[in-house]
């Protein structure tokens, strides 16, 4: 990506890899009229990305996600 510190000058810039890992379990229950969905997003809680330094004391970065969430869902089927 390209950054601009002024009208006339843009600088390309490079970031670090990285890995996103979600981790997903689903459950059918009661004769499945219940369906159970639980997990994890962003399981090695990446959120901030720093790609490079502004100076001695400085660095940049840029938020790629709001970190770890887990989560529970639940579906109930009513069929005949």
């Amino acid at each position: 990506y390209y950054t601009s510190t002024d009208i006339d000058h843009y600088e390309l810039n490079y970031t670090k890899d990285y890995t996103q890992i979600d981790i997903n379990y689903s459950l059918s229950l009661w004769k499945e009229k219940i369906d159970l969905l639980i997990g994890i997003k962003n399981l090695l809680d990446n959120s901030l990305l720093n790609y490079g330094s502004g100076g001695a004391h400085s660095s940049s970065g840029m938020y790629i996600s709001t970190g770890r969430t887990y989560f529970l869902q639940c579906i109930l089927n009513i069929k005949k």
